[in-house]
């Protein structure tokens, strides 16, 4: 198929939905099919080694964001050229060019996907593109919509209405560098990767680790000192500074490490010796961090309002846990009996990881081909 992947950032950015559209386009491109990705973020100092083509329209900013008001007529005229087999739109809460295509081709015969990426803000993004659906007629429009979760579909359905055909198009996992064999280490080691941001909720991950030993130490579960889990908080962020201050203030770092931003083989690394994903924001699509770390075999604890809670199983490969404080019960349940994460650990290393990317190419080209029947059939 001739593809083309919209998305208003691409590399060299590295965050969740660059990263994901970067690893689809790469796997397209091995599967055979000719692939261009349209964007709007610059090259960077070092070129770019993509074997297909990668169009920028970029425009300089104070901001220095990846944002060009040329870029939705320049990308709409490029496809109608162009004529590709499927555009495969890549939707955030805050994507104007990805927005502006496809409300300029919504019309068109060309097959349209659309994947949406992120929770939307009730009080004023969904309000916003409901009101922009209804003036434009998007919900009759021939696209195929697909979310990372159940949880973004809702959202999905809020915007264009409960009758809307939405399908989950699951993130995507290389999971052969995850898979490493489990490295023995004394206690219990708890980790994440997160962005130290308001949504990732750092500040109650702090106040969920620090009050677990407060309370394995006021109910005398252990010896003065001596604490069986050991915690480490990786990435980087607007909160890291501040974190890190009460993290020392506090006189929780002989078992707290914040370490910074970690590259993916250091993550690997880390979970190879380590027990526990937390998980506690209940603003995650998806998570694939999350996903990640269940291909390592770890078991996730996350918080049940989460996206992710939608692949987490309660006691089969970790737990869904309505509040902080049940996550709190959890993590000293299982310093007390450790015994129960061996069938945890056991399961996510020898069951088939649900989400290879193999599969999600798969389900990928099956909506591509969806997406092409909706356009012969309005044709």
């Amino acid at each position: 198929m001739r593809i083309v992947l919209v998305s208003d950032t691409f590399r060299p950015t590295m965050g969740g939905i660059e990263t994901q559209v970067g690893a689809l386009a790469d796997h397209l491109h091995t599967r055979g099919h000719d692939i261009v990705v349209l964007t709007c973020t610059p090259e960077g100092d070092v070129p770019s080694t993509c074997p297909y083509p990668v169009l920028r329209s970029s425009w300089r900013n104070p901001f220095n964001a990846p944002i060009d008001p040329k870029a939705p007529r320049r990308f709409t005229d490029f496809i109608r050229r162009f004529n590709p087999d499927v555009v495969h739109y890549h939707m955030g809460e805050l994507t104007p060019v990805v927005q502006s295509v496809l409300l300029n081709l919504r019309d068109s015969r060309i097959p349209q996907v659309v994947t949406v990426h992120s929770l939307w803000d009730p009080r004023v993004t969904i309000p916003a593109f409901r009101a922009i659906a209804r003036r434009t007629g998007l919900a009759q429009a021939p696209i195929m919509w697909t979310g990372v979760s159940e949880l973004v579909n809702e959202q999905i359905r809020q915007v264009l209405g409960p009758d809307i055909c939405v399908s989950t198009l699951h993130n995507g996992v290389d999971v052969a560098p995850w898979q490493r064999p489990p490295v023995a280490h004394q206690g219990i080691v708890a980790v994440t990767a997160t962005r130290f941001a308001p949504r990732k909720r750092v500040d109650a991950l702090i106040d969920i680790l620090s009050e677990t030993r407060r309370r394995w130490d006021s109910y005398s579960r252990g010896h003065a000192g001596d604490f069986p889990l050991r915690a480490v908080v990786a990435g980087e962020g607007p909160l890291f500074d501040g974190v890190q201050r009460r993290v020392e203030r506090s006189g929780l770092g002989d078992w707290l490490l914040l370490p910074g931003r970690l590259s993916a083989t250091q993550l690997q690394d880390l979970y190879s010796r380590s027990d526990i994903f937390l998980a506690p924001s209940v603003k995650e699509s998806a998570s694939i961090a999350g996903r990640e770390a269940l291909a390592s075999g770890l078991a996730v604890m996350t918080r049940s309002q989460s996206g992710l809670a939608e692949v987490v199983e309660n006691g089969i490969n970790g737990w869904c846990l309505d509040n902080d404080d049940e996550m709190i019960e959890a993590l000293l349940s299982v310093l007390e009996t450790p015994a129960q994460l061996e069938h945890i650990h056991e399961h996510n290393r020898s069951e088939d990881f649900p989400f290879t990317w193999a599969k999600v190419i798969e389900a990928t080209e099956n909506y591509y081909r969806q997406a092409q029947e909706l356009a012969s059939t309005e044709a």
